[in-house]
Protein backbone atom coordinates (compact mmCIF):
# COMPACT_ATOMS: atom_id res chain seq x y z
CA UNK A 1 0.00 0.00 0.00
CA UNK A 2 1.27 3.24 -1.16
CA UNK A 3 -0.41 6.93 0.27
CA UNK A 4 -0.67 10.18 -1.83
CA UNK A 5 -2.53 13.37 -0.41
CA UNK A 6 -4.94 15.24 -1.91
CA UNK A 7 -3.63 18.84 -3.79
CA UNK A 8 0.04 18.03 -3.06
CA UNK A 9 2.53 18.90 -5.23
CA UNK A 10 4.40 15.63 -6.12
CA UNK A 11 7.35 14.98 -8.57
CA UNK A 12 5.44 14.08 -11.86
CA UNK A 13 7.62 10.49 -12.41
CA UNK A 14 6.00 9.20 -9.01
CA UNK A 15 2.58 10.38 -9.94
CA UNK A 16 3.61 8.40 -13.13
CA UNK A 17 4.40 5.31 -11.43
CA UNK A 18 0.55 4.44 -9.78
CA UNK A 19 -1.61 6.45 -11.98
CA UNK A 20 -2.54 7.31 -15.81
CA UNK A 21 -1.67 10.27 -16.97
CA UNK A 22 -5.99 11.55 -16.89
CA UNK A 23 -5.77 11.32 -12.90
CA UNK A 24 -2.60 13.75 -12.77
CA UNK A 25 -3.12 17.12 -12.67
CA UNK A 26 0.24 19.05 -14.17
CA UNK A 27 1.47 22.13 -12.06
CA UNK A 28 4.53 23.09 -13.83
CA UNK A 29 8.48 22.63 -12.86
CA UNK A 30 8.00 18.60 -13.27
CA UNK A 31 5.70 18.39 -10.60
CA UNK A 32 2.15 17.24 -10.28
CA UNK A 33 -0.69 16.51 -7.92
CA UNK A 34 -4.21 14.86 -7.42
CA UNK A 35 -6.98 16.66 -7.36
CA UNK A 36 -9.25 14.20 -5.80
CA UNK A 37 -9.59 11.73 -2.47
CA UNK A 38 -10.27 8.21 -3.01
CA UNK A 39 -8.59 4.55 -3.95
CA UNK A 40 -6.99 3.10 -6.83
CA UNK A 41 -6.17 -0.43 -7.51
CA UNK A 42 -4.02 -2.41 -9.58
CA UNK A 43 -5.95 -5.60 -9.34
CA UNK A 44 -2.83 -7.89 -10.87
CA UNK A 45 -0.03 -6.94 -8.55
CA UNK A 46 -2.75 -5.79 -5.71
CA UNK A 47 -0.83 -2.43 -5.31
CA UNK A 48 -3.28 -0.04 -3.44
CA UNK A 49 -3.05 3.99 -3.73
CA UNK A 50 -5.07 5.72 -1.23
CA UNK A 51 -5.04 9.37 -1.69
CA UNK A 52 -6.45 11.10 1.56
CA UNK A 53 -7.62 14.51 2.34
CA UNK A 54 -5.42 17.45 2.21
CA UNK A 55 -6.61 17.99 5.98
CA UNK A 56 -4.08 15.79 7.46
CA UNK A 57 -1.02 17.81 5.58
CA UNK A 58 0.52 20.43 7.90
CA UNK A 59 4.05 22.59 6.80
CA UNK A 60 4.90 19.53 4.56
CA UNK A 61 3.82 16.42 7.17
CA UNK A 62 1.31 14.14 7.33
CA UNK A 63 -0.11 14.42 10.79
CA UNK A 64 2.27 16.46 12.14
CA UNK A 65 5.09 13.85 11.89
CA UNK A 66 5.96 12.08 8.25
CA UNK A 67 7.24 13.76 5.67
CA UNK A 68 4.49 13.36 2.70
CA UNK A 69 6.35 12.59 -0.26
CA UNK A 70 8.12 9.76 1.26
CA UNK A 71 4.75 7.90 1.97
CA UNK A 72 4.52 7.87 -1.46
CA UNK A 73 7.93 6.59 -2.25
CA UNK A 74 8.73 4.24 1.03
CA UNK A 75 5.59 3.76 2.90
CA UNK A 76 6.40 0.36 3.97
CA UNK A 77 9.37 1.07 5.80
CA UNK A 78 8.44 4.32 7.20
CA UNK A 79 5.25 2.18 8.74
CA UNK A 80 7.07 -0.53 10.02
CA UNK A 81 9.64 1.93 11.70
CA UNK A 82 6.39 3.50 13.38
CA UNK A 83 5.23 0.43 14.62
CA UNK A 84 8.19 -0.56 16.43
CA UNK A 85 8.41 2.87 17.41
CA UNK A 86 4.52 3.80 18.47
CA UNK A 87 2.08 1.14 17.99
CA UNK A 88 -1.12 4.02 19.17
CA UNK A 89 0.25 6.03 16.68
CA UNK A 90 0.55 3.77 14.27
CA UNK A 91 -2.98 2.26 14.57
CA UNK A 92 -4.18 6.16 14.37
CA UNK A 93 -2.19 6.52 11.37
CA UNK A 94 -2.89 3.47 9.53
CA UNK A 95 -6.64 3.67 10.33
CA UNK A 96 -7.93 7.20 9.16
CA UNK A 97 -5.94 6.68 6.08
CA UNK A 98 -8.39 3.96 4.96
CA UNK A 99 -11.68 6.01 6.74
CA UNK A 100 -10.95 8.34 4.42
CA UNK A 101 -11.95 5.86 1.33
CA UNK A 102 -14.96 4.25 3.54
CA UNK A 103 -16.06 7.49 3.96
CA UNK A 104 -16.59 7.81 0.03
CA UNK A 105 -18.65 4.58 0.01
CA UNK A 106 -20.95 5.89 3.07
CA UNK A 107 -21.51 8.88 1.00
CA UNK A 108 -22.38 6.87 -2.14
CA UNK A 109 -24.50 4.85 -0.05
CA UNK A 110 -26.38 7.66 1.89
CA UNK A 111 -26.64 9.15 -1.46
CA UNK A 112 -27.31 7.25 -4.84
CA UNK A 113 -26.98 10.13 -7.22
CA UNK A 114 -24.91 12.14 -5.05
CA UNK A 115 -27.22 15.28 -6.24
CA UNK A 116 -27.00 16.67 -2.25
CA UNK A 117 -26.76 20.10 -3.18
CA UNK A 118 -26.25 20.58 -7.02
CA UNK A 119 -26.15 19.28 -10.78
CA UNK A 120 -22.08 19.85 -10.56
CA UNK A 121 -21.96 17.12 -7.95
CA UNK A 122 -22.94 14.17 -9.85
CA UNK A 123 -19.43 13.95 -11.36
CA UNK A 124 -17.60 14.49 -8.23
CA UNK A 125 -17.49 10.89 -7.46
CA UNK A 126 -16.30 8.50 -10.22
CA UNK A 127 -15.38 4.62 -9.68
CA UNK A 128 -15.91 1.18 -11.75
CA UNK A 129 -16.96 -0.66 -8.40
CA UNK A 130 -20.99 -0.82 -8.20
CA UNK A 131 -22.58 0.31 -5.13
CA UNK A 132 -23.59 -3.15 -4.64
CA UNK A 133 -20.29 -4.76 -4.82
CA UNK A 134 -17.13 -4.78 -2.27
CA UNK A 135 -13.96 -4.03 -3.54
CA UNK A 136 -10.90 -5.52 -3.17
CA UNK A 137 -9.90 -3.31 -0.54
CA UNK A 138 -12.81 -3.77 1.87
CA UNK A 139 -12.47 -7.62 1.38
CA UNK A 140 -9.06 -7.50 2.43
CA UNK A 141 -10.13 -5.37 5.69
CA UNK A 142 -12.61 -7.25 6.59
CA UNK A 143 -10.22 -10.63 6.91
CA UNK A 144 -7.69 -8.63 8.96
CA UNK A 145 -10.90 -7.35 11.38
CA UNK A 146 -12.05 -10.98 11.75
CA UNK A 147 -8.83 -12.14 12.90
CA UNK A 148 -9.38 -9.01 15.41
CA UNK A 149 -13.07 -9.64 16.44
CA UNK A 150 -12.75 -13.65 16.51
CA UNK A 151 -9.50 -13.68 18.19
CA UNK A 152 -10.21 -16.21 20.47
CA UNK A 153 -11.30 -18.60 18.19
CA UNK A 154 -8.38 -18.11 15.65
CA UNK A 155 -6.36 -18.45 18.62
CA UNK A 156 -7.61 -21.74 19.38
CA UNK A 157 -6.77 -22.44 15.50
CA UNK A 158 -3.57 -22.11 15.19
CA UNK A 159 -2.93 -24.03 18.48
CA UNK A 160 -4.88 -26.96 16.77
CA UNK A 161 -2.48 -26.53 13.33
CA UNK A 162 0.75 -26.49 15.48
CA UNK A 163 -0.23 -29.61 17.62
CA UNK A 164 -0.32 -31.53 14.23
CA UNK A 165 3.13 -30.90 13.21
CA UNK A 166 4.81 -32.37 16.77
CA UNK A 167 2.12 -35.08 17.38
CA UNK A 168 4.28 -38.21 18.86
CA UNK A 169 6.26 -40.02 16.27
CA UNK A 170 5.42 -43.00 14.26
CA UNK A 171 8.31 -45.19 15.78
CA UNK A 172 7.93 -48.22 13.30
CA UNK A 173 7.99 -45.55 10.66
CA UNK A 174 11.13 -43.77 11.63
CA UNK A 175 13.10 -46.88 12.84
CA UNK A 176 12.69 -48.40 8.82
CA UNK A 177 13.19 -45.19 6.88
CA UNK A 178 16.16 -43.59 8.82
CA UNK A 179 19.39 -44.59 10.42
CA UNK A 180 20.15 -44.03 13.56
CA UNK A 181 23.85 -42.67 15.29
CA UNK A 182 24.62 -44.65 18.13
CA UNK A 183 25.56 -43.12 21.17
CA UNK A 184 26.69 -44.61 24.78
CA UNK A 185 23.20 -44.22 26.10
CA UNK A 186 21.25 -45.72 23.15
CA UNK A 187 20.73 -44.86 19.62
CA UNK A 188 19.24 -41.23 18.31
CA UNK A 189 17.34 -40.80 15.35
CA UNK A 190 17.61 -37.51 13.92
CA UNK A 191 15.16 -37.88 11.06
CA UNK A 192 11.22 -38.26 12.53
CA UNK A 193 8.10 -39.15 11.06
CA UNK A 194 4.91 -37.39 12.81
CA UNK A 195 1.60 -39.41 13.29
CA UNK A 196 -0.16 -36.32 11.97
CA UNK A 197 -4.02 -36.27 13.27
CA UNK A 198 -7.23 -36.20 10.49
CA UNK A 199 -7.58 -32.87 8.67
CA UNK A 200 -10.95 -31.51 9.08
CA UNK A 201 -12.81 -28.83 6.87
CA UNK A 202 -12.25 -26.56 9.28
CA UNK A 203 -8.32 -27.47 9.08
CA UNK A 204 -8.13 -26.40 5.36
CA UNK A 205 -10.03 -23.45 5.58
CA UNK A 206 -7.69 -22.13 8.67
CA UNK A 207 -4.77 -23.11 6.56
CA UNK A 208 -6.00 -21.03 3.66
CA UNK A 209 -6.84 -18.40 5.95
CA UNK A 210 -3.60 -18.29 7.34
CA UNK A 211 -2.06 -18.31 4.41
CA UNK A 212 -4.28 -14.79 2.96
CA UNK A 213 -3.42 -13.28 6.07
CA UNK A 214 0.51 -13.65 5.37
CA UNK A 215 0.03 -11.82 2.34
CA UNK A 216 -2.13 -9.31 3.40
CA UNK A 217 0.07 -8.55 6.50
CA UNK A 218 2.98 -7.96 4.31
CA UNK A 219 0.75 -6.07 1.76
CA UNK A 220 -1.09 -3.43 4.68
CA UNK A 221 1.94 -3.55 6.72
CA UNK A 222 -0.33 -4.59 9.48
CA UNK A 223 1.43 -6.94 12.61
CA UNK A 224 -0.82 -10.56 13.04
CA UNK A 225 0.55 -13.10 14.96
CA UNK A 226 0.53 -16.08 12.62
CA UNK A 227 0.81 -20.08 14.20
CA UNK A 228 5.13 -20.66 14.85
CA UNK A 229 4.55 -23.47 12.47
CA UNK A 230 2.86 -22.26 9.83
CA UNK A 231 4.79 -21.70 6.56
CA UNK A 232 3.08 -20.09 3.85
CA UNK A 233 2.42 -21.10 0.35
CA UNK A 234 4.88 -19.37 -1.63
CA UNK A 235 3.30 -21.25 -5.31
CA UNK A 236 2.05 -19.32 -8.17
CA UNK A 237 -0.86 -22.05 -8.28
CA UNK A 238 -2.27 -21.27 -4.46
CA UNK A 239 -5.01 -18.90 -5.54
CA UNK A 240 -6.14 -21.14 -8.04
CA UNK A 241 -6.16 -24.42 -5.87
CA UNK A 242 -7.31 -22.15 -2.80
CA UNK A 243 -10.76 -21.21 -4.78
CA UNK A 244 -11.16 -24.61 -5.90
CA UNK A 245 -10.89 -26.14 -2.11
CA UNK A 246 -13.09 -23.20 -0.94
CA UNK A 247 -15.49 -24.16 -3.61
CA UNK A 248 -15.37 -27.67 -2.61
CA UNK A 249 -15.65 -27.34 0.85
CA UNK A 250 -18.79 -24.76 0.71
CA UNK A 251 -21.45 -25.71 3.41
CA UNK A 252 -19.54 -28.08 5.23
CA UNK A 253 -19.71 -25.36 8.42
CA UNK A 254 -22.12 -25.26 11.46
CA UNK A 255 -20.74 -22.14 13.11
CA UNK A 256 -21.76 -18.65 12.19
CA UNK A 257 -18.38 -17.34 11.99
CA UNK A 258 -16.38 -19.97 9.52
CA UNK A 259 -19.20 -19.39 7.52
CA UNK A 260 -18.78 -15.48 7.21
CA UNK A 261 -15.21 -16.38 6.79
CA UNK A 262 -15.57 -18.76 4.37
CA UNK A 263 -17.57 -16.30 2.40
CA UNK A 264 -14.94 -13.51 2.66
CA UNK A 265 -12.09 -15.97 1.07
CA UNK A 266 -14.52 -16.95 -1.77
CA UNK A 267 -14.97 -13.06 -2.36
CA UNK A 268 -11.48 -12.18 -1.94
CA UNK A 269 -10.45 -15.09 -4.43
CA UNK A 270 -13.21 -14.03 -6.27
CA UNK A 271 -11.65 -10.57 -7.32
CA UNK A 272 -8.70 -11.82 -8.20
CA UNK A 273 -10.24 -14.58 -10.94
CA UNK A 274 -12.00 -11.04 -11.41
CA UNK A 275 -8.70 -9.00 -12.35
CA UNK A 276 -7.32 -11.94 -14.86
CA UNK A 277 -10.42 -11.79 -17.21
CA UNK A 278 -10.99 -7.99 -16.90
CA UNK A 279 -9.66 -5.98 -19.64
CA UNK A 280 -9.63 -2.95 -16.90
CA UNK A 281 -7.70 -4.61 -14.32
CA UNK A 282 -8.11 -1.51 -12.21
CA UNK A 283 -10.57 -0.43 -9.18
CA UNK A 284 -10.84 3.15 -8.12
CA UNK A 285 -13.51 5.38 -6.16
CA UNK A 286 -12.43 8.89 -6.50
CA UNK A 287 -13.93 12.32 -5.00
CA UNK A 288 -13.29 15.18 -6.60
CA UNK A 289 -15.12 17.41 -4.28
CA UNK A 290 -14.42 15.91 -0.99
CA UNK A 291 -15.84 19.12 0.56
CA UNK A 292 -19.66 17.08 -0.08
CA UNK A 293 -18.45 14.53 1.72
CA UNK A 294 -17.69 16.10 4.62
CA UNK A 295 -21.09 18.33 4.54
CA UNK A 296 -22.26 14.97 4.70
CA UNK A 297 -20.58 14.09 7.71
CA UNK A 298 -21.93 17.33 9.76
CA UNK A 299 -25.25 16.69 8.41
CA UNK A 300 -25.25 13.21 9.58
CA UNK A 301 -24.25 14.29 12.76
CA UNK A 302 -25.94 17.56 13.38
CA UNK A 303 -29.32 17.10 11.48
CA UNK A 304 -32.76 15.46 12.58
CA UNK A 305 -32.56 12.23 11.53
CA UNK A 306 -36.53 12.24 11.34
CA UNK A 307 -36.33 15.07 9.23
CA UNK A 308 -34.71 16.66 6.23
CA UNK A 309 -35.72 20.28 5.65
CA UNK A 310 -35.52 19.98 2.23
CA UNK A 311 -37.88 23.12 1.91
CA UNK A 312 -35.19 25.15 4.14
CA UNK A 313 -32.23 23.94 2.27
CA UNK A 314 -33.20 24.08 -0.96
CA UNK A 315 -34.09 28.22 -1.25
CA UNK A 316 -36.44 29.85 -3.70
CA UNK A 317 -33.38 31.71 -4.81
CA UNK A 318 -31.22 28.50 -5.98
CA UNK A 319 -29.22 28.69 -3.09
CA UNK A 320 -28.63 25.41 -1.33
CA UNK A 321 -27.79 25.87 2.70
CA UNK A 322 -25.77 22.88 4.07
CA UNK A 323 -27.20 22.46 7.45
CA UNK A 324 -30.38 23.48 8.66
CA UNK A 325 -31.05 22.42 12.52
CA UNK A 326 -33.97 23.17 15.01
CA UNK A 327 -33.39 23.28 18.42
CA UNK A 328 -33.89 25.89 21.25
CA UNK A 329 -33.97 29.69 20.68
CA UNK A 330 -31.85 31.92 22.51
CA UNK A 331 -34.52 33.26 24.61
CA UNK A 332 -36.78 30.15 25.61
CA UNK A 333 -39.29 28.63 25.62
CA UNK A 334 -39.44 28.97 21.57
CA UNK A 335 -37.60 26.86 19.52
CA UNK A 336 -35.96 28.06 16.28
CA UNK A 337 -33.70 27.07 13.24
CA UNK A 338 -29.77 26.67 13.44
CA UNK A 339 -28.35 27.49 10.39
CA UNK A 340 -24.77 26.17 9.41
CA UNK A 341 -22.34 25.95 6.99
CA UNK A 342 -19.05 23.02 7.06
CA UNK A 343 -16.35 24.60 5.23
CA UNK A 344 -13.53 21.64 4.40
CA UNK A 345 -10.47 23.51 4.42
CA UNK A 346 -6.67 23.40 5.36
CA UNK A 347 -5.80 25.21 9.18
CA UNK A 348 -4.12 27.72 7.08
CA UNK A 349 -6.80 29.23 5.05
CA UNK A 350 -9.39 32.27 5.78
CA UNK A 351 -13.27 32.51 5.26
CA UNK A 352 -13.74 34.33 2.24
CA UNK A 353 -15.96 37.46 2.33
CA UNK A 354 -18.06 35.51 -0.39
CA UNK A 355 -18.58 32.66 1.86
CA UNK A 356 -19.93 35.14 4.65
CA UNK A 357 -22.29 36.82 2.61
CA UNK A 358 -23.49 33.47 1.52
CA UNK A 359 -24.24 32.26 5.33
CA UNK A 360 -25.77 35.32 5.63
CA UNK A 361 -28.40 34.86 2.91
CA UNK A 362 -29.39 31.73 3.76
CA UNK A 363 -30.38 32.58 7.20
CA UNK A 364 -32.54 35.61 5.47
CA UNK A 365 -33.85 33.69 3.05
CA UNK A 366 -34.93 31.03 6.08
CA UNK A 367 -35.87 33.71 8.26
CA UNK A 368 -38.23 34.96 5.04
CA UNK A 369 -39.34 31.47 4.67
CA UNK A 370 -41.12 31.37 8.19
CA UNK A 371 -42.55 35.00 8.11
CA UNK A 372 -44.50 33.92 4.53
CA UNK A 373 -45.54 31.19 6.98
CA UNK A 374 -46.69 33.61 9.83
CA UNK A 375 -48.68 35.81 7.16
CA UNK A 376 -50.20 33.02 5.57
CA UNK A 377 -51.37 31.49 8.34
CA UNK A 378 -54.86 33.34 8.51
CA UNK A 379 -54.32 33.47 12.58
CA UNK A 380 -53.33 30.04 13.53
CA UNK A 381 -49.65 30.11 14.97
CA UNK A 382 -46.60 28.32 12.72
CA UNK A 383 -44.28 25.96 14.17
CA UNK A 384 -41.37 28.53 14.85
CA UNK A 385 -41.94 31.85 16.39
CA UNK A 386 -39.49 34.24 14.13
CA UNK A 387 -41.40 37.47 14.34
CA UNK A 388 -43.36 39.22 17.70
CA UNK A 389 -46.22 41.01 16.60
CA UNK A 390 -46.34 43.08 19.04
CA UNK A 391 -42.82 44.62 19.21
CA UNK A 392 -42.05 43.79 15.72
CA UNK A 393 -38.83 42.54 17.16
CA UNK A 394 -36.91 39.42 15.08
CA UNK A 395 -36.13 36.30 17.49
CA UNK A 396 -31.97 35.96 16.59
CA UNK A 397 -31.05 33.33 14.38
CA UNK A 398 -28.21 31.58 15.47
CA UNK A 399 -25.61 31.21 12.35
CA UNK A 400 -22.20 29.13 12.13
CA UNK A 401 -19.45 27.64 10.13
CA UNK A 402 -18.55 24.27 10.69
CA UNK A 403 -14.43 23.84 9.89
CA UNK A 404 -12.48 20.43 10.12
CA UNK A 405 -9.10 20.07 12.36
CA UNK A 406 -7.09 17.73 13.30
CA UNK A 407 -6.47 17.46 16.92
CA UNK A 408 -3.84 17.22 18.74
CA UNK A 409 -4.56 13.70 21.10
CA UNK A 410 -4.93 10.48 18.78
CA UNK A 411 -8.01 9.07 20.20
CA UNK A 412 -11.05 11.03 18.99
CA UNK A 413 -13.13 12.31 21.50
CA UNK A 414 -16.72 13.35 21.86
CA UNK A 415 -16.09 15.66 24.73
CA UNK A 416 -13.87 17.32 22.32
CA UNK A 417 -14.82 17.51 19.10
CA UNK A 418 -16.41 20.31 18.55
CA UNK A 419 -15.20 23.39 19.92
CA UNK A 420 -15.85 27.24 19.58
CA UNK A 421 -12.79 28.91 17.16
CA UNK A 422 -11.78 31.40 20.05
CA UNK A 423 -9.43 32.57 17.01
CA UNK A 424 -12.00 33.51 14.44
CA UNK A 425 -14.17 36.42 15.33
CA UNK A 426 -17.85 36.57 14.79
CA UNK A 427 -18.73 37.91 11.08
CA UNK A 428 -21.94 40.52 11.99
CA UNK A 429 -23.72 41.64 9.36
CA UNK A 430 -26.46 44.37 10.25
CA UNK A 431 -28.25 47.18 8.42
CA UNK A 432 -28.61 49.59 11.68
CA UNK A 433 -26.29 50.07 14.79
CA UNK A 434 -27.66 48.72 17.92
CA UNK A 435 -30.49 46.96 16.96
CA UNK A 436 -30.19 43.12 18.07
CA UNK A 437 -33.77 42.13 17.32
CA UNK A 438 -33.57 43.65 13.63
CA UNK A 439 -34.15 40.64 11.40
CA UNK A 440 -30.74 41.26 8.95
CA UNK A 441 -28.95 41.38 12.24
CA UNK A 442 -26.79 38.15 11.93
CA UNK A 443 -23.63 36.95 13.52
CA UNK A 444 -22.02 33.57 12.48
CA UNK A 445 -20.03 31.94 14.77
CA UNK A 446 -16.88 29.30 14.38
CA UNK A 447 -16.24 26.05 15.89
CA UNK A 448 -14.11 23.30 14.84
CA UNK A 449 -15.05 19.82 14.38
CA UNK A 450 -12.53 16.65 14.98
CA UNK A 451 -12.02 14.98 11.63
CA UNK A 452 -11.31 11.97 13.08
CA UNK A 453 -13.98 11.95 14.93
CA UNK A 454 -16.84 12.85 12.29
CA UNK A 455 -15.12 10.10 10.13
CA UNK A 456 -15.76 7.22 12.68
CA UNK A 457 -18.88 8.67 13.84
CA UNK A 458 -20.06 8.81 10.05
CA UNK A 459 -19.29 5.18 9.52
CA UNK A 460 -20.62 3.89 12.73
CA UNK A 461 -24.42 2.38 13.03
CA UNK A 462 -24.12 4.13 16.95
CA UNK A 463 -27.28 6.34 16.19
CA UNK A 464 -27.53 6.54 19.93
CA UNK A 465 -24.08 7.59 20.10
CA UNK A 466 -24.70 10.42 17.37
CA UNK A 467 -27.79 11.77 19.16
CA UNK A 468 -25.93 12.35 21.88
CA UNK A 469 -23.28 14.32 19.90
CA UNK A 470 -25.59 16.29 18.58
CA UNK A 471 -27.65 17.27 21.55
CA UNK A 472 -24.27 18.48 23.49
CA UNK A 473 -22.83 20.34 20.14
CA UNK A 474 -26.13 22.33 19.66
CA UNK A 475 -26.26 23.19 23.33
CA UNK A 476 -22.28 24.34 22.33
CA UNK A 477 -23.45 26.31 19.49
CA UNK A 478 -25.85 27.90 21.99
CA UNK A 479 -23.84 28.67 24.89
CA UNK A 480 -21.01 29.93 22.24
CA UNK A 481 -23.79 32.12 20.57
CA UNK A 482 -25.37 33.60 24.04
CA UNK A 483 -22.01 34.46 25.25
CA UNK A 484 -21.23 36.16 22.32
CA UNK A 485 -24.27 38.32 22.68
CA UNK A 486 -23.95 38.92 26.62
CA UNK A 487 -20.27 40.04 25.49
CA UNK A 488 -21.55 42.61 23.21
CA UNK A 489 -24.96 43.76 24.66
CA UNK A 490 -26.70 44.17 27.79
CA UNK A 491 -29.93 43.02 28.70
CA UNK A 492 -32.80 44.39 30.69
CA UNK A 493 -36.42 42.86 31.21
CA UNK A 494 -39.08 46.07 31.07
CA UNK A 495 -41.78 45.65 32.95
CA UNK A 496 -44.11 49.12 32.26
CA UNK A 497 -45.94 50.83 34.92
CA UNK A 498 -48.89 50.77 32.83
CA UNK A 499 -49.89 48.51 29.85
CA UNK A 500 -46.87 46.86 27.98
CA UNK A 501 -48.76 47.35 24.37
CA UNK A 502 -49.52 51.19 24.89
CA UNK A 503 -45.88 51.08 26.21
CA UNK A 504 -44.34 49.84 23.08
CA UNK A 505 -46.45 52.03 20.85
CA UNK A 506 -45.42 55.25 22.42
CA UNK A 507 -41.75 54.56 22.24
CA UNK A 508 -41.94 51.98 18.79
CA UNK A 509 -39.65 54.86 17.22
CA UNK A 510 -37.18 54.78 19.73
CA UNK A 511 -36.86 50.91 20.36
CA UNK A 512 -37.33 49.52 17.29
CA UNK A 513 -35.08 46.28 16.79
CA UNK A 514 -34.09 47.01 20.30
CA UNK A 515 -37.04 44.96 21.88
CA UNK A 516 -38.34 41.19 21.83
CA UNK A 517 -40.95 39.46 23.38
CA UNK A 518 -41.12 35.79 23.63
CA UNK A 519 -44.41 33.50 23.75
CA UNK A 520 -44.69 33.37 27.05
CA UNK A 521 -44.30 36.68 28.37
CA UNK A 522 -47.18 38.62 30.19
CA UNK A 523 -46.43 42.49 31.00
CA UNK A 524 -42.92 43.01 29.62
CA UNK A 525 -40.77 42.55 27.38
CA UNK A 526 -36.69 42.22 26.64
CA UNK A 527 -34.37 45.16 26.00
CA UNK A 528 -30.95 44.89 24.60
CA UNK A 529 -28.56 47.65 24.12
CA UNK A 530 -25.09 47.77 22.59
CA UNK A 531 -22.25 47.92 24.71
CA UNK A 532 -20.25 49.66 22.35
CA UNK A 533 -23.26 52.60 22.46
CA UNK A 534 -23.32 53.03 25.83
CA UNK A 535 -24.60 56.98 25.47
CA UNK A 536 -27.04 56.17 23.56
CA UNK A 537 -27.99 53.57 26.37
CA UNK A 538 -27.61 55.80 28.63
CA UNK A 539 -30.22 58.43 27.31
CA UNK A 540 -33.05 55.39 26.25
CA UNK A 541 -32.91 53.82 29.77
CA UNK A 542 -33.13 57.86 31.02
CA UNK A 543 -36.03 58.53 29.00
CA UNK A 544 -37.82 55.14 30.06
CA UNK A 545 -37.29 54.91 33.61
CA UNK A 546 -40.06 56.91 35.04
CA UNK A 547 -42.50 54.51 33.26
CA UNK A 548 -41.29 51.05 34.10
CA UNK A 549 -39.27 49.10 35.88
CA UNK A 550 -36.19 47.60 34.18
CA UNK A 551 -34.13 44.37 35.45
CA UNK A 552 -30.96 43.47 34.20
CA UNK A 553 -30.46 39.99 33.21
CA UNK A 554 -27.99 37.69 31.60
CA UNK A 555 -28.91 35.69 28.52
CA UNK A 556 -26.73 32.88 29.71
Amino acid sequence: MILFVENYAYPINVLESQFPEHLITQIGNGSGCLNFVGYYTNLVNRQVALVVPKIYVEDDLFLGFVPVVELATDFQSIAGSLFAANRGLFDYFYQFSLLSFMSIREFRRRNPSTEITSRDHLSSIVSNIPLNQTSYLEISLSLIDFFHKNSDMVMFRQALLGSTDFARPNWAKVIRQSTPIIQTDGPVYVRSFNQRTIRTYEDELFEIYFNVLYRLSRQFMIRIQLPISFRPNLSSTFEYKAERKLRRIRGNYFNDALRKLHSLLEGYFRRTTLASTRVDKTEYLLCSNYNIVFEDMVDKLLSDPLRSYDELKKQPDGKIADHVVKHDSLFQPDDIYYVGDSKYYKSSTVYSSKAIYKQHTYAKNIIQYNVNLEIESSGSLPELRYRDPLTEGYNFTPNFFVEAFIPKSHVPSSDQALIFDTAALPRLNRHFENRLFDRDTLATLSFKLSFPFALRAYLSNDAKGRQRFRNSALQEIRKSVRQYLNDNFDFFRIRPHASVKIFVEKHFYLLTGKIYQTSEMRGEVILALAKDRRPDAARILELLTPEADLLAFSPL
